[in-house]
């Protein structure tokens, strides 16, 4: 989502809240020298350009001729493996996170470090991932049916957005797992959802 804002040129920079007239200055928090665009944060600002040039991905701290930071992210999606495309996006987003604090007068930490922090959040990111996707393959239920005499009803909901509807469904079941009965009807969306 922070990839995507930046791209869009939708992040909060003061270059974005001065034009719309949120700001009187849209100087960088950090170095007080250029306009908080967005490229000039993620990549142009010196504390930028040495959390790139101390990373892993010191290759790019020598800027490509690109005016916004969408052609960056493009190069970079192009021209890069997976690996280095995540530690890249990562560490494009400590970065945010740092300018942010600066703006906010928080402490800073050192841009040297960045691009290890870059690389062990996605590694981090990694594992969890794993451990949710292990837990996800022990998690999955086979459809059960109630204990007897009972039935066990099951009811399900969709949206179906080009027809601005809504579709339920509901089926009934005995304690055998046999059908009794079911419905399912289509209709027009309400505003609240209901």
């Amino acid at each position: 989502m922070f990839m995507w804002r930046a791209c869009s040129s939708s992040l909060p920079t003061k270059t974005n809240l001065f034009n719309r007239g949120m700001l009187s200055s849209n100087s960088c928090p950090v170095c007080q020298e250029e306009a908080n665009t967005i490229l000039h944060i993620l990549r142009d600002c010196p504390y930028a350009r040495s959390a790139w040039f101390k990373s892993p991905l010191h290759k790019f701290s020598n800027p490509l001729r690109v005016s916004v930071w969408s052609d960056v992210v493009e190069e970079v999606l192009r021209e890069q493996c997976k690996h280095t495309i995540e530690v890249f996006f990562t560490l494009a987003w400590i970065i945010w996170g740092h300018r942010n604090n600066a703006w906010l007068q928080k402490p800073s930490v050192a841009a040297d470090c960045l691009g290890e922090k870059a690389v062990a959040y996605k590694e981090e990111y990694r594992v969890v991932l794993r451990k949710v996707e292990d837990s996800s393959s022990v998690m999955v239920h086979k459809w059960r049916p109630p204990p007897a005499p009972s039935v066990k009803l099951n009811v399900a909901m969709t949206l179906f957005r080009a027809r601005n509807s809504v579709g339920m469904g509901a089926m009934i079941r005995n304690y055998r797992g046999e059908f009794i009965t079911r419905y399912c009807e289509e209709f027009p969306r309400s505003q609240d959802g209901l």
